[in-house]
């Protein structure tokens, strides 16, 4: 039909509900070349009514179709952000349909606290500290880097979280790897050797020598085995295949 409208499509995380250190990210569908500020509004309910309250709405580095939006989230706040259609067009000359985000920011009754002590820091170190809580399949959930070998986490979800560290030596930010040709060995990296359980409206205060215990002998079996056993798994489905293979000859 030459005359239906193409729209952009739009995805919002982490959804409907934040916690109080969060914003909201909006992922279009494609690339943006304009957007028409004029057309957005952003609102905080007071009793009752939404007042407009200040908001940015910036591109994220490197990512051509996202945007965060950032504002002062208030622990049990309602918010909502407003745009019209004609507030976005992108590379291809399509715009999305009006917007209308409902945003409730969650209590603080519902998170928990970290807090770091790191011990065994070397004086004169002029290393970061990157201190990782990670979930049961070991991935990191948040990141920090420790001041004065402290490493705060709040607004943490009730679960048990593990813990890993990373001397970042040249202070880029990431672990980098050993390279042959410079003789350059790779960053250390240390993991408490167990989780940490943490509760809702709960503060865990946590001291860690990461330079007790032999880094072979740190990183705790729970987040090591779920790795071991997807290997194998892999390993019993290509041997299955194999077998398959053989039994069709």
């Amino acid at each position: 039909n030459p005359h239906e409208v193409t729209y952009m499509t739009l995805q919002t995380k982490p959804g409907s509900s934040l916690a109080p250190n969060e914003n909201m990210l909006f992922i279009f569908s494609e690339p943006i070349s304009n957007i028409d500020r004029s057309r957005m509004h952003f609102y905080q309910l007071v009793d009752s009514e939404y007042v407009e309250r200040p908001f940015l709405f910036n591109p994220i580095p490197g990512q051509i179709r996202q945007y965060m939006l950032y504002a002062e989230w208030e622990p049990e706040g309602k918010y909502r952000f407003v745009a019209d259609s004609l507030t976005f067009t992108s590379l291809m000359g399509h715009t999305a349909r009006s917007i209308k985000n409902e945003i409730r920011v969650n209590s603080l009754d519902q998170y928990g606290s970290i807090f770091i002590h790191l011990l065994g820091i070397e004086p004169g170190d002029t290393a970061d500290y990157i201190v990782q809580l990670l979930n049961k399949s070991d991935k990191p959930v948040s990141q920090t880097v420790a001041k004065d070998g402290r490493a705060d986490f709040f607004y943490l979800k009730p679960a048990n979280y593990y813990m890993r560290l990373i001397i970042d030596s040249n202070r880029n930010g990431r672990w980098d790897t050993g390279e042959y040709k410079s003789m350059r060995q790779a960053e250390e990296v240390h993991y408490f050797p167990k989780p940490i359980p943490l509760r809702a409206k709960f503060e865990v205060e946590q001291d860690w020598n990461f330079r007790s215990i032999d880094p072979a002998l740190q990183k705790p079996k729970d987040i090591t085995k779920q790795k071991a056993d997807k290997e194998k798994t892999i390993k019993d489905k290509n041997r299955k295949r194999e077998e398959e293979k053989r039994r069709g000859k």
